[in-house]
């Protein structure tokens, strides 16, 4: 019979190491997370809904938008 040999358990990373794959995206080419750059708001929609109709699995709104329409 062969002897038992000794397993060492294996070492649990610390959180900063965790914390290194946080501050990297890994789907940038440089792996760096980009710059945001401020969004414009969009001008809300004025809806008027006249009314719906769905046939077997298709689905259909009939909207105005008043901002739109002559």
């Amino acid at each position: 019979m062969a002897p038992a040999q000794e397993t060492t358990a294996p070492q649990i990373p610390s959180l900063s190491e965790f914390m290194e794959v946080a501050d990297r995206n890994l789907f940038h080419p440089e792996r760096r997370i980009p710059e945001k750059k401020e969004l414009k708001e969009l001008p809300r929609p004025d809806l008027v809904l006249y009314g719906t109709l769905m046939d077997g699995g298709l689905s259909y709104a009939y909207v105005e938008d008043k901002k739109i329409s002559p």
